[in-house]
């Protein structure tokens, strides 16, 4: 049987004390666990912001390489059409001397003896530092001939026979 007595008797002072000590003890707890996970959140977040940035400021950069690509094929085109009226063999040598006089990479899918159907800059690469994040794309640059049946009547789209392919990211 139980002693009410027992119970509120003067003998226990203290444990009520005790009891609350321990209940802001874990709340306590928790409330620091829950303050670092939002501080962790806050770190991941910003991280992620960060990597986005250096990405869209690479991808940027690589559009304008490109861009300044298709401007050397265009180019290298309108050298080839005044040069000969346009043949695939003056085109795709115009584009060569083009591209190694603006770029210090090395051309594959040029061979002087047999032209192929597309002249390709291989491994483009852009890299970007900043905000303690690290972003490097690379990409190949081709370039398709063109086979005209009349060079001055057909229409050509330089985005047509320019175009950008084999990306990848690291970082």
């Amino acid at each position: 049987m139980i002693d009410v007595k027992s119970i509120f008797s003067r003998k226990r002072r203290g444990a009520g004390l005790i009891s609350v000590i321990i209940t802001i003890a874990f709340i306590a707890l928790l409330a620091s666990a829950l303050l670092y996970l939002t501080y962790v959140n806050l770190q991941i977040k910003s991280a992620d912001y960060e990597s986005r940035q250096n990405f869209y400021y690479a991808e940027e950069a690589m559009t304008v390489r490109f861009a300044e690509f298709q401007a050397v094929s265009f180019a290298a085109f309108n050298a080839a059409y005044a040069e000969s009226g346009y043949s695939q063999d003056a085109f795709a040598h115009s584009l060569a001397e083009k591209v190694k006089t603006a770029y210090p990479i090395e051309l594959s899918g040029l061979n002087t003896a047999q032209i192929t159907n597309e002249v390709r800059v291989s491994n483009v690469t852009v890299e970007y530092n900043g905000g303690g994040m690290y972003t490097k794309i690379t990409a190949d640059f081709v370039v398709k001939i063109p086979v005209l049946s009349d060079p001055k009547t057909d229409s050509l789209n330089i985005a047509d026979i320019v175009i950008w392919e084999g990306w990848t990211v690291n970082g």
